[in-house]
């Protein structure tokens, strides 16, 4: 029996799965709460694929327990099999069946379950109107859009009322544009459905507009938990800091603390003041993460905190903006600045690290702890 704190949502605990004598999954735990929306984000091979396949029933865990709904499905010499686990699956290929129409497809774990034509026609309605294709109900696949099809494939797995929705990948055979659409709506469906959904992605994008919370894996083993915010404002490791945002990372040494403050002085002296939650003491090595789009481009004579002085090595017209590449204290430091920025490459230029937005780590990937200090709003 679950303890009185198990969710109703998801409970995975030391989850560990191997093949022959390669271990993909290294005893990974996590909770989401009933309704929440969990995105695993990683690499390819970093083990959320495996992850998903566990909790859907489609492998078996060499360890670990899963609770789904507050029933136990796996764990313990118990593995209880995907079609009596109520999950509903969206692969990233959809899965139509090209022979069938909308009605068919979306019906099918209904027909599987033996409900009554009535019932079934009522629920299918229900479920092609709440993905916006209650008129499409005799259309084939062949005649449907990538987005259409992809909302068939969804239909199909709330129809029945599942306990848990996984999602690998669902957006990744779309276009830009459509992606952008489709992601919109998938969130207003969650809002509106409110059912427990495990997401997988290796788009950052998705994963910060869609979720409750983030689970960051690398190499089968989990790196980071947290809302979308602070994963991606507060890393808790230089490998978040680099994956999630793409931070740019200098190294230095401690040379000043004061609380969860600390100053760093970077290869070429100058000092940055930042964050921290590492137990971090005046000469540790450390590194200085800031996000691109919070480093401030300061003329030849502004005076401040944090100031560095670099010099431009490219300059790259993306049209919304331009992004610089520098070279500051050795490292390679990238700076977007608005369009019209003149500034070539062998152009000296300073910037400016804003201190409540630089977070110092240490160098070695050992996660820090929870840092409380927000990023301050503009």
């Amino acid at each position: 029996m679950p303890d009185t704190e198990t969710p109703a949502g998801v409970r995975v605990t030391n989850l560990t799965r191997r093949y022959g004598s390669n271990t993909v999954l290294h005893g990974i735990s996590f909770d989401i709460p009933q309704g929440g929306v969990c995105t695993l984000l990683g690499a390819s091979g970093s083990g959320k694929t495996t992850t998903l396949r566990l909790l859907a029933g489609l492998d078996r865990p060499d360890g670990g327990e899963v609770w789904i709904a507050g029933r136990q499905v796996a764990g313990d010499g118990l593995l209880i099999p995907a079609e009596k686990r109520e999950v509903g699956l969206l692969f990233q290929s959809y899965a139509l069946w090209p022979h069938m129409t909308v009605f068919d497809q979306i019906s099918y774990p209904l027909k599987l379950r033996r409900m009554g034509k009535a019932e079934i026609a009522k629920a299918v309605q229900g479920a092609a109107d709440m993905v916006g294709l209650g008129h499409l109900l005799d259309r084939y696949p062949a005649q449907l859009s990538g987005g259409q099809q992809q909302r068939v494939g969804l239909a199909r797995a709330l129809v029945f009322g599942p306990g848990l929705l996984l999602l690998d990948e669902p957006l990744s055979g779309l276009d830009a544009a459509l992606r952008r659409q489709t992601r919109l709506e998938l969130e207003q469906l969650q809002q509106r459905v409110k059912v427990t959904t495990v997401y997988v992605t290796h788009d950052q994008e998705e994963a910060m507009s869609v979720s409750d919370i983030v689970v960051v894996m690398s190499e089968g083993a989990i790196v980071s938990i947290a809302p979308p915010r602070e994963i991606y404002d507060r890393p808790n490791s230089v490998y978040v800091a680099s994956f999630v945002g793409a931070s740019n990372l200098l190294d230095g040494q401690v040379i000043d603390r004061s609380g969860d403050q600390v100053v760093v002085r970077l290869a070429d002296g100058a000092t940055v003041r930042g964050y921290t939650a590492a137990a971090l003491t005046v000469g540790d090595a450390a590194v200085v993460a800031i996000k691109p789009m919070d480093v401030l481009v300061r003329g030849e004579g502004e005076t401040g905190e944090n100031l560095c002085d670099a010099a431009v090595t490219s300059a790259t017209y993306l049209g919304p903006q331009v992004e610089l590449m520098l070279d500051l204290a050795g490292s390679e430091f990238r700076v977007p600045v608005q369009r019209w920025s003149l500034l070539e490459p062998g152009n000296p230029v300073r910037v400016q690290l804003p201190a409540e937005r630089v977070t110092v780590l240490p160098p070695d990937g050992t996660p820090s702890a929870k840092l409380t200090k927000p990023i301050e709003k503009d």
